[in-house]
């Protein structure tokens, strides 16, 4: 398996291991609802254009990746909406923190998270989206 395969499992366990995220899925599994988790709440990580540069013996990516989390807008029953959005706002921090965390050296050499933003629900969909992209340099030497 190459590091950039073990580089996205690990932002998708990343992701899964923050409270409230319940799976981490590719974009063809998110559009199956079979593959939801009951509570509703999940990311899709999409693998976007990336840079690579051939290193001596080692393949040098820098590999951006889209984060999308869907969050039902009712999460907790009895929430107001200012409750809500304090929730999305932890939850937010909590995905950071996570993702920030030290990763093993020998996989990723750096990591960056750029534009977090929220989108409220929109006509009825009941969704709250978190998105961001993270980008993630990874050598990748020959066996």
């Amino acid at each position: 398996m190459s590091k950039l395969t073990q580089a996205r499992n690990e932002l998708k366990t990343r992701l899964v291991s923050v409270d409230g995220i319940d799976a981490a899925l590719n974009p063809v599994d998110a559009r199956d609802k079979t593959k939801h988790p009951e509570s509703g709440a999940f990311a899709v990580v999409w693998t976007l254009d990336g840079k690579q540069e051939v290193g001596q013996k080692s393949v040098i990516w820098r590999r951006p990746f889209g984060v999308d989390i869907a969050v039902p807008w009712d999460a907790a029953a009895d929430m107001e909406a200012a409750d809500m959005e304090a929730y999305l706002d932890t939850l937010c921090k909590n995905i950071v923190l996570s993702l920030a965390a030290k990763w093993d050296a020998q996989l990723t050499h750096e990591v960056s998270i750029e534009s977090l933003s929220i989108a409220y629900p929109d006509k009825g969909n009941g969704k709250a989206v978190i998105s961001f992209e993270i980008t993630l340099r990874i050598v990748d030497s020959q066996p």
